[in-house]
């Protein structure tokens, strides 16, 4: 999983980029998604996902009507670029193989575009609205994603 307010601004940026998204700003893309959500109990919208491919409890909570609990690994995104051999471990070792040791492992994002950084005040907001609507994704993580907000 990836830190959810990094997730929703870089897609944002992706879908602007391509000319996917007609909204000129980020806050008015996303508070259209939000007015949306409020007004209807669909979790998805005809165009984006902002902020609802963020809410990742209910999305773990789908793949646990299929899957024990036992058998999904959930790690942050961020842990493999800042600990790539530790996080590919913690794979091997979920999936019972043999571990990645003598692996050159070289940093690569494909898809690195620059843009503005995300308003503070955006940003915060965002932090309490994800905070909220994560609040359970402690018990599905293990704690290990606290540190986000």
């Amino acid at each position: 999983l990836r830190n959810p307010v990094d997730r929703a601004y870089s897609h944002y940026q992706m879908e602007y980029r391509k000319k996917r998204e007609n909204k000129n700003t980020f806050e008015a893309a996303i508070e259209d998604e939000y007015n949306y959500l409020s007004s209807t109990n669909k979790l998805n919208t005809p165009k984006t996902n902002y902020l609802i491919a963020g809410m990742y409890e209910q999305q773990l909570k789908k793949y646990h009507e299929f899957f024990p609990l036992k058998n999904i690994l959930v790690l942050k995104s961020e842990e493999l670029n800042t600990k790539p051999l530790e996080t590919l471990n913690k794979i091997t070792e979920f999936l019972e193989i043999s571990n990645w040791q003598n692996w050159k492992l070289d940093k690569r994002n494909v898809h690195e575009h620059e843009y503005s950084k995300l308003s503070l005040n955006t940003r915060k907001k965002l932090e309490a609205l994800f905070a909220n609507l994560n609040k359970d994704l402690l018990k599905y993580t293990n704690g290990n994603i606290i540190e986000w907000f």
